[in-house]
């Protein structure tokens, strides 16, 4: 399988998770209290986390050149 492929996979299950409305389906409570608290860390992540990290990377392009960078990954 590819990369790309794989994160489209993950990326449309994150997003999926996230957008979905269960109250609509007609699923046990069980299965439903389960997507909700699967949702609500979904939710939750995204505020408390992914939006720091994208705010302290771009921080540190800002000082870092993307070529000093590309000569440590690829070493």
């Amino acid at each position: 399988m590819k990369d790309r492929f794989k994160l489209l996979i993950l990326l449309g299950d994150f997003l999926g998770v996230y957008f979905i409305l269960f109250e609509s389906f007609g699923v046990p409570k069980t299965i439903l209290k389960q997507f909700s608290i699967i949702q609500d860390y979904v939710k939750k992540h995204v505020a408390l986390c992914l939006v720091q990290i994208f705010c302290i990377s771009e921080a540190i392009s800002v000082f870092v050149s993307t070529t000093a960078v590309m000569r440590y990954l690829f070493v």
